[in-house]
């Protein structure tokens, strides 16, 4: 094919089914098209206002939020998993704790509709995903924290289903995926004061089990933002307790603790990311007072974010979905 050769950005030229196998299956780069989030804002205001509002914007460019639909019932503190054709959003505080589970199409625009429950109403919880599986974990059912993780399989909607636990209770921590392993980074513990830790757990996405530890991060930390690609997982920004602009990184395939990769634009907490093979986001949080930047980052090479655009508000703790992050391949 010389310099026709398809890839995600190219696809150009004429295709032989040995290359289509060669970008699908071994080098998994089949174009896919652009990748699209969905983006629930959460709580936008000092005063605590909470929001159903959704945005959306794409990853391949850069530009401001436009607005997206709505969720069933306005909610702060939630998470989100997604796939190639759902984001599921699912509890926080509508202000009482919640235990619904909504979903949109990433790819169109419109309102939220019902998927299922959770199998306990908490919040500041964690969600992620492979193509197959959604993972929602951790959390706080106030007063108490959680360690446990429920899976949902995203083609059928209906309730949350036990997994198994994280090594500990974990509440403000995140999490990110390759095709086959979830991490999940941080979070405030059950030990110390404040209890914030450096841990890393993953588990096998295809079958049930508790998580195992899967190194250490650079510092403890809470209340940050996660991204992946195949390969890579970064964890970025949060509270450690003050603030920071860091981002560490690690490689799903091999356990080991995360090593720098770079900054974010601005110190900053109560955030949450997503990501395409190749880039990643930051979206919303506090520097002191609520934000509504998106930065970006290269999932490829080591560097700082870069300003993408603005939030049509102001958020702390939006749940972001994407449709073409690290957990999702070309069957996604």
């Amino acid at each position: 094919m010389g310099n026709s050769y398809p890839d995600r950005t190219n696809a150009r030229g004429i295709w032989g089914i040995d290359e289509i196998y060669k970008n699908s299956i071994t080098h998994k780069t089949f174009p896919r098209g652009a990748t699209k989030t969905a983006i629930s804002l959460g709580n936008v205001t000092a005063s605590e206002t909470i929001t159903n509002a959704i945005d959306t914007i794409t990853l391949e460019t850069t530009g401001n939020a436009s607005d997206f639909g709505d969720l069933s019932v306005a909610r702060g503190l939630g998470a989100a998993f997604s796939n190639a054709i759902r984001t599921c959003f699912s509890g926080g505080y509508t202000p009482s704790l919640s235990d619904v589970v909504d979903f949109v199409n990433p790819r169109s625009t419109g309102d939220a509709v019902d998927f299922g429950n959770l199998t306990v109403a908490k919040s500041q919880h964690f969600g992620c995903s492979n193509s197959t599986r959604g993972f929602f974990g951790g959390g706080s059912t106030d007063p108490s924290y959680q360690n446990v993780l429920e899976f949902f399989t995203i083609a059928q909607t209906g309730n949350g289903t036990d997994f198994g636990d994280l090594t500990d209770v974990a509440w403000g921590a995140c999490a990110s995926t390759s095709p086959t392993r979830a991490v999940r980074y941080g979070g405030e513990g059950s030990g110390g004061s404040p209890g914030t830790v450096n841990v890393m757990d993953y588990w096998e996405m295809s079958s049930l089990g508790n998580a195992i530890d899967f190194g250490d991060l650079t510092t403890t930390i809470k209340n940050q933002a996660a991204s992946s690609s195949f390969t890579r997982g970064i964890c970025a920004a949060g509270r450690t307790p003050s603030l920071t602009a860091v981002m560490d990184t690690i490689i799903f395939a091999s356990l080991g603790n995360a090593t720098d990769w770079g900054d974010v634009t601005a110190a900053r907490q109560s955030c949450s990311g997503s990501s395409s093979l190749t880039r990643g986001i930051t979206c919303g949080g506090t520097t002191g007072t609520r934000v509504n930047t998106v930065d970006y980052h290269s999932m490829v090479s080591f560097g700082d974010s870069i300003d993408f655009g603005d939030l049509t508000a102001t958020s702390t703790n939006p749940s972001v979905g994407s449709d073409g992050h690290g957990g999702l391949t070309l069957t996604s």
